[in-house]
């Protein structure tokens, strides 16, 4: 297969919603529902999706509300228009934001989900996911991050069932004028448990990016606040046909109800 057939690329749009709602239970205690809905469709290309996620969780939160913890069950749902990747996901999902010393402030979230495809079964089987993510500010224009996230998925086929990790760091800066940037390099692993279908030998990828953005307080069109995104990904693997490089460009506009 020639390199030009391996590549993809190609302009697109995408929108979507997120809404969330609480119910007071008592001192300290909650339940939120969440929901969102996403879809894509890119030019001249098949890889359309339509997303839903929904979650319950009940939620308890101190007395001094440096510290919130929540969790219940979670569903996925993913329609998608090229390789039969249609699927749902049912499980159970959790977070916590803590409020430390010294300006810190640590979130994380973990969940166990079971993944159904619709006409790819030997996908089938247990998603487990963990993130945690650490922000300080040290000013009140500068901040600094650092975020590790692992993904685990235990499925029917063994050379598609695999362990990923990345680990990454952010800057974020706000300069005169209204101007807002940030800088979130990261660096990470797929390794895969099976053999691959060519090669007598389990496939191992190495990762490795940059994502930037840019935007300013001040521009606001209809209530919608523009943010203007650019990304980089180099993903080396002992299969070459996963070797590939990524520039992505996009605009998102967001707006708060």
């Amino acid at each position: 297969i020639a390199k030009k057939s391996q590549k993809k690329s190609g302009v697109g749009v995408s929108a979507g919603a997120f809404g969330s709602y609480d119910w007071l239970l008592g001192e300290g205690l909650s339940l939120r529902g969440a929901a969102s809905i996403d879809t894509r469709t890119f030019k001249e290309t098949e890889q359309s999706s339509l997303r839903f996620a929904a979650s319950l969780k009940p939620a308890m939160t101190t007395e001094d509300g440096k510290l919130r913890v929540a969790a219940g069950p979670s569903f996925e749902a993913a329609v998608q228009g090229y390789e039969n990747l249609s699927y749902t996901r049912t499980g159970v999902a959790g977070d916590v934001t803590a409020v430390l010393d010294q300006g810190l402030i640590f979130s994380g979230s973990a969940s166990a989900l079971y993944q159904n495809y619709d006409d790819h079964d030997l996908a089938d089987g247990w998603r487990y996911a963990v993130d945690a993510a650490l922000l300080k500010s040290l000013s009140a224009s500068t901040s600094v991050g650092l975020n590790a996230g692992l993904l685990i998925e235990n499925v029917k086929t063994d050379r598609l069932s695999h362990v990923d990790w990345t680990i990454g760091t952010s800057l974020s800066q706000e300069w005169q004028g209204g101007f807002i940037t940030r800088l979130a390099p990261f660096i990470g692993q797929h390794s895969y448990d099976g053999k691959m279908v060519f090669v007598d030998a389990a496939r191992r990828d190495w990762e490795y990016g940059i994502s930037t953005q840019l935007s300013n307080r001040s521009l606001e069109a209809y209530g919608f606040s523009p943010v203007l995104n650019y990304s980089y990904t180099r993903q080396k693997s002992n299969d070459p046909f996963a070797d590939y490089d990524s520039h992505d460009v996009f605009i998102t506009l967001t707006r708060a109800f």
